[in-house]
């Protein structure tokens, strides 16, 4: 395998490991409106990546099968509320 060997769903992006996530954008926080794959290096840049977004009042990010943490806007202010726990 040499040095190439990378975990599935990783890539090398500028000498940094990339993993995939998956942002789902809820309406109401339960009918989903749209669902987006977004590479980036670790958990607090996928969870920008979906406060960026402008759909939905909640996202969630994935990780595979490992949530990794919910968003969700205040429709009146266009606030982010970050929903992770602990």
């Amino acid at each position: 395998m040499g040095d190439s060997y990378r975990e599935p769903g990783t890539r090398f992006a500028c000498c940094r490991l990339m993993k995939d996530y998956t942002i789902y954008c809820l309406a109401r926080g339960v009918r989903l409106l749209a669902a987006q794959s977004v590479e980036a290096s670790d958990d607090e840049q996928a969870l920008g990546a979906a406060g960026r977004l402008r759909q939905g009042t909640k996202r969630e990010v994935w990780d595979g099968s490992r949530l990794v943490g919910r968003i969700e806007v205040d429709p009146l202010t266009a606030d982010l509320v970050d929903l992770r726990e602990g």
